[in-house]
């Protein structure tokens, strides 16, 4: 009997199992399959969230990029303006420093002070050398064969002076001829001196022609000028509309004697900087020699 039951009980749950799954199970079965949905819906929506973030972040990026290279031009350009703003203010006038000294033979330099130093316009300067050149040379034709006459004429006075002299030296027995050769000699030593100072005269205007001086007496207006200081220093700026010349002429006492100076250089200027140092020495005096000279001169 109970075996009989047992097997009735069991049968009937196989009866029941093989009817389906029950409300509760398709429920949770349900239930499972909409959580599933939801997650992969929550997935997609992340992945498409993530998506759209990375688009964005690229974007930002690339705007950052964009303004980063536009700052590098803004600054290339702002230092661009700046340079320019310096060079055309650079580029308004030229800056000259310099010094006027001399080397004297025991190798002391001399400094040369309150020597004004004059700027010319370089064509207008060169200009009125060479007018002043064709003087000179004119001048000098008449000049040097006078003196040849005054040193010759000289010359030959003395001769007629010593003379004179001797004849009245030697002379000592007759008065009233002693008298008449003292006159004559007078006479020959007044002549004779008035030869010496025609002669002198036209050896300082000789020398006059060949000096620095002669130029200078006819230069044209400067541009500019200025002087050094005691230490034979200068400084001065000119305006940059062309090229230019410098002038000095100095002197100094050395002994019984003056010596003089002339300089007539151009000048030349750095192209970056517009700058010029420049020194007026032994080296490059008008009668130094120095082909940059302008004026070859005979300064004594």
């Amino acid at each position: 009997m109970k075996t009989l039951a047992k097997f009735v009980l069991t049968g009937s749950c196989i009866m029941l199992t093989a009817c389906g799954p029950s409300k509760t199970e398709l429920k949770l079965s349900v239930e499972l399959a909409e959580l599933r949905a939801a997650q992969a819906a929550e997935q997609n929506q992340r992945q498409n969230l993530d998506a759209s973030l990375k688009a964005e972040i690229g974007a930002v990026n690339t705007r950052i990029q964009e303004l980063t290279s536009l700052v590098q031009k803004l600054d290339a350009a702002s230092k661009e303006v700046e340079a320019v703003k310096i060079n055309s203010a650079v580029a308004k006038e030229y800056a000259i420093d310099g010094a006027v000294f001399i080397v004297t033979k025991g190798g002391e330099s001399y400094k040369l002070g309150l020597v004004e130093l004059m700027f010319f316009n370089d064509a207008e300067l060169r200009q009125k050398l060479e007018a002043r050149k064709t003087d000179q040379t004119n001048e000098l034709k008449l000049l040097q064969p006078a003196h040849q006459v005054a040193l010759a004429n000289v010359e030959m006075l003395k001769k007629k002076y010593d003379a004179a002299e001797a004849a009245w030296f030697e002379l000592t027995s007759n008065d009233q001829l002693k008298a008449q050769l003292k006159v004559q000699y007078d006479a020959a030593h007044k002549e004779w001196l008035a030869a010496v100072n025609v002669e002198g005269n036209t050896a300082a205007a000789v020398r006059d022609s060949l000096s620095g001086r002669f130029f200078f007496k006819e230069l044209p207006t400067p541009v500019a000028s200025t002087k050094t200081d005691a230490d034979g220093h200068f400084k001065i700026t000119l305006p940059k509309t062309g090229s230019y010349c410098i002038a000095a002429q100095a002197s100094r006492s050395v002994g019984n004697k003056q010596e003089s100076y002339f300089w007539v250089l151009p000048l030349e200027f750095d192209s970056t900087t517009g700058k010029a140092t420049i020194s007026l020495n032994n080296d490059n005096t008008a009668s130094s020699g120095n082909k940059l000279s302008l004026i070859q001169t005979n300064d004594l």
